[in-house]
């Protein structure tokens, strides 16, 4: 490589790695969700409305892609089209947990050519609220563009084919007309490139116009749980109850229980997080009811 082709690829490396936001599937420091991920423990069940735009071809227009586990090619998908929504379900109501919630997939065939949706929750089915985004793509992008992954944030389709989104319930910004804690709804609406703003009124820029399978091309969209974490000790002494882990600086954790394990329904006591290799907890118990405890990370 001569010097000034050396000059132009440092160039073209600088600015399309620029940015402030997590990079790309597969580097360091990536927050993509790859589909064998152990934290997917289901998917969307059920399509509530579906408003495409007219620009997207039939073959593309099958709703009930999107439902169901994403299959990480170029296929298999239902498109928006400019501006279009879909509207999904999961058959329960959505716990607000420790780390992400969700995690929706596109299909890109590459790191740098990403179509755009904004994602929204509802308890009631609706009022939504949008999770915050925010778009640093200086100008338009063209139908088949890059966009840097380092200058958007908030938005689905942010990573590859193969790879979700993730969104965490504590992003939202507080609304009357949302309970945080009995989300049954998800929403998607296309980024229109060049139209749309983002949380902050700046354009979003994404590829347009596109055509066939125009806009975001929803792959699936995947309910996620935090990482259950081994215990390495536990105790009852006196009405309390210790317990103590392996932890990872920097990191959070959980600490949940339940009086039933065969409802699976667990409640959230404390989160803390870390500073060295290893963290405990201590609880006062009762002893009028049996309780189990857990750990777990985001």
């Amino acid at each position: 490589m001569n010097g000034k082709r050396a000059a132009l690829f440092l160039s073209l490396t600088a600015t399309l790695y620029g940015g402030p936001y997590p990079p790309a599937a597969g580097q360091e420091g990536s927050g993509a969700i790859a589909l064998g991920d152990e934290r997917i423990v289901s998917w969307a069940t059920m399509v509530e409305s579906f408003h495409p735009d007219e620009s997207v071809s039939e073959a593309w227009l099958d709703s009930e892609q999107a439902l169901g586990p994403a299959e990480g090619n170029s296929f298999g998908v239902c498109s928006l089209g400019p501006g279009g929504t879909l509207t999904v379900s999961f058959g329960q109501v959505i716990p607000n947990r420790l780390g992400p919630e969700l995690a929706v997939f596109e299909n890109s065939f590459s790191d740098l050519f990403l179509e755009l949706s904004f994602v929204e929750v509802s308890s009631d089915g609706v009022n939504f609220v949008r999770f915050p985004n925010r778009s640093l793509t200086p100008s338009a992008v063209g139908s088949f563009g890059a966009i840097d992954t380092t200058d958007i944030t908030g938005f689905a389709g942010k990573y590859r084919q193969g790879f979700g989104t993730p969104f965490d319930f504590s992003d939202l910004p507080d609304s009357p007309l949302l309970d945080a804690d009995g989300i049954r709804f998800v929403r998607l609406v296309d980024v229109v490139g060049g139209q749309s703003t983002d949380s902050s009124g700046a354009v979003v820029y994404d590829p347009y116009p596109t055509s066939g399978s125009a806009g975001f091309d929803c792959d699936g969209i995947a309910l996620l749980a935090p990482v259950q974490v081994p215990i390495a000790e536990s105790q009852w002494s006196q009405g309390e109850f210790r317990l103590s882990w392996a932890s990872e600086a920097g990191k959070r954790y959980a600490i949940e229980s339940t009086e039933s394990l065969e409802r699976e329904s667990w409640t959230q006591l404390e989160i803390l997080s870390a500073e060295g290799e290893e963290l405990a907890f201590s609880f006062p118990t009762t002893g009028t009811a049996k309780q189990f405890f857990r750990v777990v990370s985001e």
